[in-house]
């Protein structure tokens, strides 16, 4: 929960897709979409003036969501890497979507009247046109350092993200 200067609660959650296959191997427990949603939004009703999906779901089964599930303002999706340069309004909802590798960055503006949106445009800005700060190239190899080293540590049971605590028994939908 994000509480705005103007007290505005925003609700944000983020839900992937449950590869049933894969998670448990992790010691994962996939839970679907069309269960774990409903509970979230009762967990957290009356809590929050406006909610927002970070979906790697795929964009069908975010208009889904926009169709059903009326109480999620925005969903930003991901997975299916569809590009949505002005967004897409379904309903109540506000879908964006920025495509894939880095290519575009998206924004999503949102106009609110006693919390709530009355107005929401989205947008997005090629990311070549974009002028690099000085430091980036040193920033960005230091990311790519780091994820290598992540990936060449040898694995237990879930993974400790070079903090020392486990995470493999989390559960990927919430």
């Amino acid at each position: 929960m994000i509480v705005t200067k103007a007290g505005t609660r925003v609700l944000v959650l983020g839900l992937t897709a449950p590869y049933s296959l894969t998670y448990p191997l992790l010691g994962w427990q996939p839970i679907s979409v069309e269960r774990m949603l409903p509970h979230l939004l009762k967990q957290f009703e009356g809590q929050y003036d406006c909610s927002i999906l970070l979906s790697h779901l795929g964009l069908d089964v975010d208009r889904w969501i926009a169709k059903r599930f009326p109480e999620i303002n925005v969903v930003l999706g991901a997975h299916t890497h569809h590009l949505l340069p002005h967004g897409e309004y379904d309903q109540t909802t506000m879908l964006g979507a920025a495509g894939k590798y880095g290519e575009y960055i998206g924004t999503i503006q949102l106009e609110l009247t006693d919390h709530q949106i009355v107005k929401s445009s989205a947008s997005v800005v090629q990311t070549a046109n974009l002028q690099a700060a000085t430091n980036d190239r040193q920033e960005i190899e230091g990311y790519q350092k780091r994820g290598e080293q992540l990936l060449d540590e040898k694995k237990g049971r879930g993974s400790t993200r070079g903090h020392g605590k486990k995470i493999g028994r989390a559960i990927p939908a919430w």
